[in-house]
């Protein structure tokens, strides 16, 4: 069996070599002007693939605390702008509209939109700052890859498949140096090619666990 395509079929949803993300474009597609959109990462995706991206238990504990925390202060700031816009509403429904208090009411609605898209640069820019120049290298390429897949009306692949594809290409290549027998994972590997391609990522981690129970068997 030649080692080579082996470690072809395990590198297909790794960084960089998806076979789903070779046909991606270099930006991610995003709405013209928005510069929050383009710069900062959604902190529910780095927490989903924190494994890929390399982040830290510090990290990874920063992030958990400041979500929690920006739940909160987004409660209460959801809460005051409800009671502005009801305030505003019965304001306009009059038969005659004050114009200033009408004009007062809609000043407090927007500084309360205001508020809220301050706090939400405020979360964002505390968490890009907290990653290293390659950690955010990382994320970007994985929002460029799932925004791919979004473009195609493709499903991206489950969180726990990309960290059970690279400890595959790890073991296989710990196997090639100690000159283990491969023979049995090449069949597997042949099976495992297709179902990347076409998607079938459910089928395709069913796969990769009996890949990584022969691995992982002792010599």
């Amino acid at each position: 069996m030649r080692f080579r395509f082996i470690v072809v079929c395990v590198l297909l949803l790794l960084g960089g070599t998806s076979a789903l993300a070779q046909k991606a474009p270099e930006k991610a597609p995003q709405k013209p002007g928005d510069p929050m959109g383009e710069n900062f990462f959604p902190p529910d995706l780095l927490l989903r693939e924190a494994e890929a991206i390399g982040l830290t238990a510090e990290q990874k504990q920063f992030l958990k605390g400041e979500l929690q925390t920006a739940k909160s202060r987004f409660t209460d700031f959801k809460q005051q702008l409800q009671k502005e816009m009801a305030t505003l509403s019965e304001l306009l429904d009059a038969e005659r509209v004050d114009e200033q208090k009408a004009v007062e009411q809609l000043d407090k609605v927007l500084e309360q939109e205001r508020e809220i898209k301050r706090e939400q640069l405020r979360l964002l820019v505390g968490i890009k700052n907290k990653l290293t120049a390659e950690q955010q290298a990382k994320a970007r390429e994985i929002k460029t890859e799932l925004a791919a897949l979004k473009g195609q009306g493709k499903t991206p692949p489950p969180p726990s498949l990309p960290p059970k594809m690279q400890q595959v290409q790890t073991t296989v290549k710990e196997w090639k140096q100690q000159g283990r027998d491969l023979s049995e994972v090449a069949p597997l590997m042949q099976e495992l090619e297709p179902l990347l391609r076409e998607g079938k990522f459910q089928e395709a981690e069913a796969v990769v666990d009996k890949i990584l129970d022969l691995l992982n068997k002792k010599p």
